[in-house]
């Protein structure tokens, strides 16, 4: 086993369609003893493995692995596992993997963390159901793994129906008993979404009947989180299945931010349903938990005839969240301002905004001490005040 430094591999476009003939088909990545990796050979005819390598990479190393002399024959599956390839593991949660030839590159998935394709949970497996390109189109989590064999992965359905996941908080400041998740109905009637499945390193089946209403909110406290479900405070994927095993909706977080959960503001609309960290879930921000509620600040704001500002935080909290309501068409300007009036950060500079609710975060970088958040809106001006206590 090799460990490299491979940043070119690393960093292939998840949509990049390769078009080499070993494809990686199914992986299981949990418990240790059972991972495997299924390659199938798409060619007409046989194929040697002893020319190819398995790249298995996080986000600045890779494990170079080569692969047994062994052939693949046209068509056929061959399953790598630790008796035939000297790996050191497939990450529970999430790498990119990649098969490699002597001047060619034959396929890449990256899951997780890493990538669209989900991270399979205990004896499940992450399965190709197409090959478009997309990782996140392409696979999808299997409770019944058929290794060596093709594959019967039901199919995925991003964003369709009406609910999806609102809001997510990770944090353990106050302890893990304080995580949730929380499903919301975007749609305009009720939704039954009786065993609808959650998953986060394990399970969660939604109980029938499950009516949610429109713009209500299905709440899952971590008191009712199965044994092995668990949100990492740094980074992890939610995911979230219909009652017909297909997936609607995923996000994922890459960020540790003390006292925050991520969520969509207010009364926002989902639209991606693909992400995989927070740089791609873009529906979703850092804000103040709201448990079971509507994402309180900007409900409040939404519904305020007037432009106003409101500030989420906590003293405590290295990112502050300034959310601002412009009600027409406007000019807006957002910064921070110390006690000796002197501008310390530009938050939004002059900038035409439409008409709508919207959220910037300022990183205080340990500041302490009151500040002066000051906004202007078309011809009205705002000022609230902030106190850093770190």
């Amino acid at each position: 086993m090799k460990k490299l430094l491979i940043l070119t591999l690393l960093f292939i476009p998840l949509t990049f369609m390769f078009a080499g003939d070993l494809h990686i088909n199914e992986f299981i990545v949990t418990p240790t003893s059972s991972e495997q990796l299924e390659i199938y050979n798409s060619s007409g005819s046989s194929i040697n493995l002893l020319a190819y390598d398995l790249i298995i990479g996080g986000s600045s190393w890779a494990d170079t692995c080569s692969l047994p002399n062994s052939d693949i024959a046209a068509g056929g599956y061959f399953i790598l596992n630790s008796g035939n390839v000297a790996w050191t593991s497939l990450p529970n949660e999430g790498a990119r993997l990649v098969i490699v030839g002597a001047s060619s590159t034959e396929d890449s998935v990256a899951y997780g963390s890493f990538g669209g394709a989900p991270a399979p949970i205990y004896n499940f497996s992450c399965a190709r159901l197409s090959d478009t390109g997309n990782n996140a189109l392409d696979f999808n989590i299997d409770a019944t793994p058929t290794m060596g064999t093709a594959n019967d992965v039901i199919g995925n359905a991003f964003g369709t129906g009406d609910v999806y996941i609102n809001e997510v908080f990770p944090d353990s400041v106050g302890g893990w008993d304080n995580q949730f998740i929380e499903l919301k109905n975007f749609g305009g009637g009720p939704v039954d979404i009786a065993n609808y499945i959650i998953y986060v390193d394990d399970d969660y089946t939604i109980p029938s009947p499950t009516i949610v209403d429109p713009n209500g909110l299905y709440f899952l406290p971590h008191s009712s989180f199965p044994q092995y479900f668990f949100l990492d405070e740094s980074y992890d994927n939610v995911y979230l299945m219909n009652a017909s095993g297909e997936r609607v909706d995923q996000m994922g977080y890459s960020y540790y931010h003390p006292d925050t959960s991520y969520g969509v503001w207010g009364s926002g609309s989902r639209t991606v349903f693909d992400g995989y960290s927070y740089g791609t879930s873009t529906d979703f921000h850092m804000m103040t938990p709201t448990p079971n509620a509507a994402n309180g600040i900007v409900n409040k704001l939404a519904i305020n005839p007037n432009a106003s500002i409101e500030i989420s935080n906590t003293i405590f909290n290295d990112n502050i969240t300034i959310f601002y309501a412009l009600k027409n068409t406007s000019s807006v300007t957002v910064r921070v301002f110390d006690m000796t009036g002197k501008c310390v950060k530009v938050l939004v500079p002059n900038t035409t905004k439409a008409a709508g609710v919207y959220g910037v975060n300022w990183k205080t970088n340990g500041a302490n001490g009151l500040y002066i958040v000051k906004a202007t809106i078309g011809n009205e001006s705002f000022a609230k005040k902030v106190v850093l206590n770190k």
